[in-house]
C-alpha cells in the first residue's frame, strides 16, 4: 500500500505553483508516495498536473472544525500532511492539536528569510522527507484540447511577430501597478503594428479594462476566459507582463519569459523568477514610503524591459 501525502495550499494560484518543483523533487526520490494537493486556486488545472499529483478541492471540509479535519485526514489515511497556508487557520489548529510528527505546518511567509520561495519550499519539505534533493523546474503540461486551442489562437494571429500578454490584476490591490499605466504600456507597445497586446482579465479586472479604456485597434485584445482555457491562450504568447500574482507564476509555468512588477525588494527576492529571459522590476523604498511604489515605476522602464527580452 502506498503512503499518502496531503499538501495544503488554500491561498491562491501563485502559492500552489511554487510548490510544484518541490513536489516534483519528492516524486523523483519517493515514487511510492501518493501525493494529493489540496488547492482551490489551481483545481481547474488538475488535468495539467495529474502525472505529478492529484489536485483536490473537497467541498465537505470547508466548514470543518479542527477535530473534524483530524477525523477526515485519519479516515483518508494521510500518513503525511504538509500545510503551507500562509496564515493561522483551522489547518494549523488541527495539526497542532493532533500532535502527529508527520503532520507539519510551514512557517508564515513574513517570518521567512529573504530568499527564493521555491528553495524555501524545498527546505520545508525536507523536514518531512530529508531525502529530497534540489528542485528542478516542472512546467504546466497542456492537455491535448489545450494544445489545440493554443495552436488555433496563434495561427489566427500569425500576421503578428510578437504576442505580448498583460495581466493587470492580483489578489491584493496594493500589489497592482496602476490601470492607467497598463493602458499606457499597451498603447505604446501597440504603436508597432507587428505586435499584438493581449489583456488577460478576470471578471473584476474587465470592469476597469473595458474595450474603450484598454484602447481600441486591431492589435489590442481582451481575453476573459476560465483558467483552463486562458492557460492555453497564454501559452501561445511570446512574453508576459504582470504584477506579483498567480498569473505571473502561471506564465512562467507554461514557458514564457516574464516581466514582474513588485512592490518591495523583499517580494522580488522571494517570488521573482531569475535568469536572462526574465525581469523583476521594483523600486527600493523604506517601509513608510512603500505605498508610493507604483508611482516610481515608469511605463518606459517596463517597455524597455519587454523590448530587451524580445530582441534577445
Amino acid at each position: 500500500m502506498q503512503s499518502k501525502l496531503l499538501v495544503v495550499s488554500e491561498k491562491g494560484i501563485g502559492d500552489a505553483l511554487t510548490l510544484i518543483p518541490g513536489i516534483h523533487a519528492l516524486k523523483k526520490v519517493r515514487p511510492d508516495i501518493d501525493i494529493c494537493l489540496l488547492s482551490p486556486g489551481i483545481h481547474a488545472l488538475r488535468e495539467n498536473y495529474r502525472t505529478l499529483a492529484e489536485i483536490i478541492n473537497p467541498p465537505e471540509i470547508s466548514e470543518f472544525c479542527a477535530h473534524e479535519l483530524i477525523g477526515w485526514l485519519t479516515k483518508n489515511n494521510f500518513a503525511h500532511v504538509w500545510n503551507t497556508t500562509n496564515r493561522n487557520n483551522v489547518w494549523r489548529d488541527a495539526i497542532q492539536l493532533a500532535g502527529n510528527p508527520r503532520w507539519k505546518s510551514a512557517a508564515p511567509h513574513k517570518t521567512l528569510a529573504r530568499s527564493p520561495m521555491i528553495k524555501q519550499r524545498v527546505h520545508q519539505l525536507r523536514t518531512l522527507f530529508p531525502e529530497v534533493a534540489a528542485c528542478e523546474e516542472f512546467g504546466c503540461i497542456l492537455t491535448l484540447e489545450q494544445e489545440k486551442i493554443c495552436r488555433g489562437f496563434k495561427d489566427q494571429r500569425s500576421a503578428f511577430t510578437s504576442i505580448i500578454a498583460l495581466q493587470p490584476g492580483s489578489n491584493k490591490r496594493i500589489k497592482n501597478w496602476p490601470a492607467e499605466k497598463y493602458r499606457a504600456l499597451a498603447l505604446k507597445l501597440a504603436e508597432d503594428e507587428k505586435m499584438l497586446v493581449v489583456f488577460f482579465l478576470t471578471s473584476r479586472d474587465a470592469e476597469i479594462f473595458t474595450p474603450e479604456f484598454a484602447g481600441g485597434g486591431a492589435n489590442i485584445e481582451r481575453i476573459i476566459d476560465p483558467l483552463e482555457t486562458a492557460v492555453a491562450k497564454l501559452a501561445a504568447c511570446d512574453i508576459f507582463v504582470g504584477n506579483d500574482s498567480g498569473f505571473y507564476h502561471l506564465a512562467h509555468a507554461v514557458g514564457l519569459p516574464v516581466v514582474g512588477l513588485f512592490r518591495t525588494l523583499r517580494s522580488a527576492w522571494m517570488w521573482a523568477y531569475r535568469g536572462k529571459r526574465n525581469r523583476a522590476i521594483y523600486h527600493y523604498l523604506p517601509s513608510r514610503l512603500r505605498k508610493y511604489w507604483s508611482r516610481l515605476i515608469a511605463v518606459n522602464r517596463v517597455y524597455r524591459a519587454v523590448c530587451r527580452i524580445l530582441h534577445r
